[in-house]
């Protein structure tokens, strides 16, 4: 092409046409099309001017068109900010390539208060590996999560504290989430504190997520959830390793507890707070509930607060959880009649139980674990024959621990007090060479 004629075409804006497909290309670009294909959050200023921020892990690059006129591409890892002149409603675009895109406050400097709305499912952006602290404190976060939200980011394999805080919320989680999440390892706290949500746990909803090992708080404070908690929800999650609170402060859920929920969970060794405040849950515990999981070390507090289980305890409920050392407050304010804890003659490895306002009538004798530092039972309706059976458990096990424990605390104060044998059984404990401390009424 002569010189002079493609620089006469280039000064008047004409196209420059080559037959060269390699020369037209680069004499001609393509346009780009931000925007066209985006993912849009919805924010709202206040102030005159308003600076808001955003956190973007490994950008290369990522446009930001701020929804004012203005817009950005970023190429380095940095919280982001935009001034806006004017108070209002914008809409920001996200596309091009990013590894996460966070709003918190929390650690990345984000200002998750001006977020409003999630106006679409994550599109035209590539390379997200983590949605963990997207929309972390963001309260005002207001609608339902879009349908399909998730589906286009294959490569995101950590959740947690995703919504966290995303109390205005409303509307149901959808169905399928987390299905094209097949990487996913983490969903703690995913949904922590999102008391807007209601309806029911999508049936299925971590089907997918087959390599999940984490599903603490995931539900926390969640108390807009309704119904039962899906049957065979956590089946698929077989490399999980904790349930602590999972369900913490779901006072929505009524029903019964679903049979065999952890039975596929085999790795799981902690239950701290599972079901704590759960206050909607009916009827009885399932028998057998823990039998698979004989790896678990604590179920403190695990059906504290649950008023509506009103059956009896299973007997045995723990048996097969050889290994525990923590049973503190598990049973703490709920219901029922005619109840006693279930035998604790295996857990052999015992450090500390309470058991103390759990409205407990009756104590069955059990062989007293040697490592016991701590044994409350205060404040349940048992008898006197109750607690001095409860004392002779003890004296039994000392009499045959190798080496002697001492020091130990044992607290049966708000029942019966101790009679005959009991009294005896009491001053035995007391005395040397144990000199423990032994409270009853």
């Amino acid at each position: 092409m002569n010189r002079w004629i493609f620089l006469l075409c280039l000064s008047l804006g004409l196209q420059v046409v080559s037959a060269n497909p390699i020369l037209r290309t680069r004499l001609n670009p393509p346009k780009k099309t931000y925007g066209v294909n985006a993912w849009q959050i919805g924010i709202a200023t206040i102030a005159t001017p308003e600076t808001i921020s955003v956190y973007l892990f490994t950008p290369s690059p990522l446009h930001v068109d701020w929804g004012d006129g203005s817009s950005n591409d970023y190429t380095v890892t940095s919280t982001n900010s935009h001034s806006y002149a004017s108070p209002g409603t914008y809409t920001i675009s996200f596309s091009g390539t990013v590894v996460s895109i966070k709003w918190t406050s929390v650690t990345y400097g984000g200002t998750p208060l001006v977020v409003r709305s999630i106006k679409n499912a994550v599109t035209g952006i590539a390379g997200i590996t983590t949605f963990s602290y997207t929309f972390y404190g963001c309260s005002g976060l207001t609608g339902s999560i879009p349908t399909g939200l998730f589906d286009k980011n294959t490569l995101a394999n950590t959740f947690y504290f995703t919504f966290n805080g995303c109390s205005g919320l409303t509307g149901s989680i959808p169905t399928g989430l987390f299905d094209k999440n097949t990487l996913a390892t983490a969903f703690s706290s995913t949904f922590n504190g999102c008391s807007g949500l209601k309806e029911s746990i999508p049936t299925g909803l971590f089907d997918k997520n087959t390599l999940a090992t984490a599903f603490s708080d995931t539900f926390n404070g969640c108390s807009g959830l309704k119904e039962s908690i899906p049957t065979g929800l956590f089946d698929s999650n077989i490399l999980v390793t904790t349930f602590s609170s999972t369900f913490n402060g779901c006072s929505g859920l009524t029903e019964s507890i679903p049979t065999g929920l952890f039975d596929k969970n085999t790795l799981a060794n902690t239950f701290y707070y599972t079901f704590y405040g759960c206050s909607g849950l009916k009827e009885s515990i399932p028998t057998g509930l823990f039998d698979k999981n004989t790896l678990a070390t604590t179920f403190s507090s695990t059906f504290n607060g649950c008023s509506g289980l009103t059956g009896s305890i299973p007997t045995g409920l723990f048996d097969s959880n050889i290994l525990v050392t923590n049973l503190v407050g598990t049973f703490y304010r709920t219901s029922g009649s005619s109840r006693e804890p279930p035998p604790i003659t295996l857990l052999t490895k015992l450090i500390t139980l309470d058991y103390s306002k759990s409205k407990f009538t009756n104590w069955t004798s059990s062989v007293m674990s040697t490592n016991i530092t701590s044994f409350k039972i205060g404040t349940n309706t048992l008898s006197a024959a109750n607690v001095n059976q409860i004392l002779a458990d003890f004296v039994a096990n000392v009499t045959a621990a190798k080496p002697l424990p001492t020091g130990v605390v044992v607290n049966t104060v708000g029942n019966a007090a101790p009679t005959g044998q009991g009294l005896l059984d009491k001053a035995t404990l007391a005395g040397a060479p144990w000199n423990w401390v032994v409270t009853t009424d």
